[in-house]
């Protein structure tokens, strides 16, 4: 480009295709001033301005050669917009490309006024060597947007702080605007509603009438009326309900179609609530005096003739209610005429609430019902009325006969009845016992309280408070002790405590009995208890004494005739084998029975300890049948063992053994040759085992005295087998000390069942691991072992857990802090009743000292961590099962 200046050319003689842009590309309206578009020219990269419009000075004030080269222009922006102005010139000049910007220009006066820069490249072999452009003088447009956004905001404040709702929604029911009253009435922020639909957020989805809301917001939308305020319920985010009155006007487009709804809404809520309230109120009203239960008349004060009823008196009189509208009173009452004459004359004197104790009304069928009347007045109409409320006291006056009856009955009573206050223990009411018991005056009995009473179960003020507690939380009382008359004589008393009424009304009710005679009663029965159980001792020592004395000489006669059988010099005749055979037989059976009778002698006396574990009843029956397997073969028996494996039982395996034998040895003596036993768990209780046999069975009469040591109901055997009665109530005893039950079925001539009944037992592990993942892991063994495991992270919290419930089994840890394995182990070994738990010690330390250690203090197994779980579970299962 040419680098001469031509300064002050017009801008524009010639028409706008002449000009090197087209302005209304950019804008420039047809209308705008010729004067007030500036063209100009620059070379480039120099930033030499070679050609300015001459219209710029008129515009701006500076002369066109004022305007020399880009910096001057650029000097002549506004400061704030100037680095925006010079960033956008720049980059689009790295990039080539065009660029137009609004921008503000300082006069040479400093005023300011805003123009439209257009730049266009001018491209010589793809090198920028200048630009042409213009300015449009956009002054007079920017004012007017100006002002007018200044109304806009001034309008838009007004709508956002307008006492109203104002909703702007587009054709879809979809939020445009909410102003401030509109969001706090709903609940919403500006940016929760705008954008969602009304129906869902401030309006339910159906009206009242049953209508979808969808379908009514778009009938508001295709004909909205400005005129007419319609009322629909709403909703708040919260879900209440409100009452908006709202008119609605269409913004429509230059084709007259609606394209957006401006709402404005009234909150009438209060209003429509107050006016349901009070049809609410008319009709509850309505409904009280509908179902009063008392009797409701309205009177004409002048003529007293009935104008409204409630059905409690068509009830009370028999008649039905178009039969009393504008009957005289005259009619149902039993008054005299100069009576009803009187009250009408004071029947307007009559003031709300006045009571007119006692009267006769007169039924239809011609009884008579006793009522209260509570009556009043008031204006309707210009005429005073009489409104009278009508109790029948049938009921009450029966009630006060009958109370007045049970009165009477409870002077009478022997026993002393009182009604006290729970406050303070005061003597609200008394029978006549009560304050003739005590020696005393009626009036000095109802100045006492509690405390004051001289009966060493009630105690004094401090303990009433107390007292009174424990019978709200306990609802009655029960106490004995001794009751001091004024005369300084006392006697045994019972006193029952009770609360009546509610919390406004709370009494205790308390009655007090003499039970001197019982008492005397109970001293003489514990006397002769006391004689009778002394009696029992010295009989079962005595008993024992002779058993203990016996024994030594009858064992040494047994011996002896045992000797004797045994010795061949001479030898004995076969009928004197035979003979001391059956002196043989009679001493050892009289030896099985002294021996028995000391074992019930130790039972009973606490002697013999029952040392419980878990045991297989299937191998605890199997041992038994062995120790028979002689006997039972010598008879041809058949036994069979039905008890599975693995029945877990718990108790002391010894003495149940000694039950099982007893109770299989009478089977093998009852059943006839050849016959069969059978040994069950019966299928209902897993702990329940039934000894079956098919034999010569027990008559009903010998049954109830089976069980009783000193009922001795011993018979021979189907081959003449003898026994000492003892077996089975010693087995009775074992089953009992287990807190089990023995019981017999039987039928004469086909046998008897015999059924052992052991409480269950799920055997209890205390874990004791101060690391969380091993107790996870072992408590996850033992669980398939189907026990209820207990868990402690220390040696001290496995005592207290010990202390509360004694376990069966304790698995523990031997390296702890504070408390370690073997430290726990002595522990539990010192204590008497915790000596006898088993205890598995783990540790992750494999010398042999320290397994030695711990069998040496009385563990009974011991595992080696990591633990492996075919190892360690068979050790537990050993113990518990």
């Amino acid at each position: 480009m040419a680098q001469s200046r031509t300064m002050g050319a017009p801008d524009m003689p010639h028409s706008p295709v002449d000009l090197p842009v087209d302005p209304a590309a950019h804008g420039f309206s047809a209308t705008t001033p010729v004067e007030r578009v500036i063209h100009w020219e620059m070379s480039w990269p120099a930033g030499l301005i070679t050609q300015m419009g001459s219209g710029i000075q008129p515009w701006t004030g500076y002369p066109p050669d004022s305007w020399t080269t880009f910096e001057v222009l650029s000097g002549r922006i506004q400061a704030e917009d100037r680095p925006r102005a010079r960033a956008m010139v720049r980059e689009h000049l790295a990039q080539g490309l065009d660029f137009s910007f609004a921008c503000r220009l300082v006069t040479a006066n400093g005023e300011v006024v805003w123009t439209r820069t257009v730049g266009v490249l001018v491209r010589e072999g793809g090198t920028t060597v200048g630009l042409r452009g213009f300015f449009i003088d956009i002054t007079a447009e920017k004012r007017t947007l100006d002002a007018l956004a200044r109304r806009e905001n001034q309008y838009r404040e007004l709508v956002e702080n307008a006492n109203s709702i104002i909703l702007h929604m587009d054709t879809m029911g979809r939020v445009i605007f909410f102003n401030r009253f509109a969001r706090e009435l709903f609940g919403y922020r500006a940016e929760e509603i705008q954008g969602r639909s009304v129906v869902g957020t401030i309006m339910p989805e159906r009206c009242l009438d049953g209508r979808e809301m969808t379908q009514v917001v778009s009938e508001i939308i295709i004909q909205p009326e400005s005129a007419i305020p319609r009322e629909y319920e709403i909703i708040n985010r919260n879900g209440d309900r409100l009452w908006v009155s709202w008119t609605m006007k269409g913004i429509r487009n230059h084709q007259g179609m609606v394209v957006e709804v401006l709402g404005v809404g009234h909150d009438v809520t209060v209003r429509r609530r107050a006016g349901r309230a009070v049809r609410e109120s008319e009709e509850r009203y309505r409904r009280l005096f509908e179902g009063e239960t008392d009797g409701i008349l309205v009177l004409d004060a002048e003529t007293l003739t009935i104008e409204d009823c409630n059905p409690a008196v068509e009830l009370m009189l028999g008649y039905r209610r178009h039969e009393l509208l504008r009957m005289q009173v005259t009619r149902y009452t039993d008054r005299p005429e100069s009576e009803l004459k009187q009250l009408a004359d004071c029947a307007e004197n009559l003031s709300s609430g006045h009571h007119i104790p006692l009267c006769h009304l007169r039924h239809k069928n011609g009884t008579v019902v006793p009522v209260e009347i509570s009556a009043g007045s008031f204006v309707s109409g210009g005429r005073k009325k009489l409104i009278g409320a009508y109790r029948d006291i049938s009921e009450r006056l029966k009630r006060e006969a009958d109370l007045k009856k049970f009165r009477d009955l409870m002077d009478q009573s022997g026993d002393a009845f009182l009604v006290l206050d729970p406050a303070d223990g005061r003597v609200l009411d008394a029978n006549g016992t009560a304050w003739t018991s005590l020696g005393m005056r009626r009036e000095e009995l109802f100045r006492l309280r509690a405390g004051q009473f001289q009966t060493l179960a009630l105690g004094g003020a401090q303990d009433w408070d107390a007292l009174v507690q424990g019978l709200r939380e306990s609802g009655s009382l029960s106490v004995e002790g001794l009751h001091r008359r004024q005369d300084g004589s006392s006697f045994p008393v019972e006193v029952n405590l009770r609360l009546a009424g509610g919390d406004d009304q709370e009494t205790v009710l308390a009655s007090a009995r003499n039970i001197t005679k019982r008492k005397e009663t109970e001293a003489a029965l514990i006397r002769a208890k006391e004689s009778a159980e002394e009696a029992s001792r010295l009989k079962d020592k005595f008993v024992s004494l002779v058993a203990h004395d016996l024994r030594a000489p009858i064992s040494s006669i047994v011996s002896l005739l045992e000797f004797l059988r045994d010795d061949q010099d001479p030898p004995l005749s076969p009928t004197q084998r035979d003979l001391l055979s059956d002196v043989l037989a009679t001493g050892r059976n009289l030896n099985l029975m002294i021996e028995e009778i000391l074992n019930i002698g130790r039972l009973k006396s606490g002697k013999i300890r029952l040392e419980k574990s878990f045991f297989d009843g299937h191998f605890l029956s199997e041992e038994v049948i062995q120790r028979l397997d002689f006997i039972s073969r010598k008879k041809g028996l058949q036994i069979t063992n039905q008890i599975p494996e693995e029945t877990r039982l718990y108790g002391d395996p010894t003495l149940l053994g000694e039950v099982l034998f007893n109770l299989m040895s009478n089977a093998v003596k009852f059943s006839h040759p050849g016959g069969r036993i059978q040994l069950l768990r019966l299928p209902d209780d897993d702990t329940a085992l039934a000894v079956v046999d098919y034999g010569v069975g027990i008559p009903d009469e010998v049954i109830p005295r089976l069980f009783h040591v000193e009922e001795k109901v011993s018979t021979p055997g189907t081959l003449g087998e003898t026994g000492t009665g003892f077996g089975l109530p010693f087995s009775f005893d074992i089953v009992e000390a287990h807190g089990g039950s023995l019981t017999v079925e039987s039928t004469p001539g086909a046998g008897s069942t015999f059924t052992v009944r052991l409480p269950p037992m799920r055997p209890r592990v205390l874990l004791v691991d101060d690391g969380a993942m091993d107790r996870l892991m072992i408590g996850a063994f033992l669980e398939s072992l189907d026990v209820e495991i207990m868990e402690a992270e220390s040696g001290a919290e496995a005592l207290a857990l010990v202390d509360m419930h004694l376990p069966h089994l304790v698995v523990t840890d031997i390296a702890m802090p504070a408390m370690d394995g073997f430290q726990l182990l002595r522990e539990l070994k010192r204590r008497p009743e915790t000596e006898h738990i088993p205890v598995i010690l783990i540790t992750g330390d494999e010398k042999t000292e320290t397994r030695d250690r711990a069998f040496r203090m009385g563990a009974v197994d011991f595992a080696v961590k990591p633990v492996v779980v075919h190892d360690f579970l068979p050790r537990v299962r050993h113990i518990i099962s």
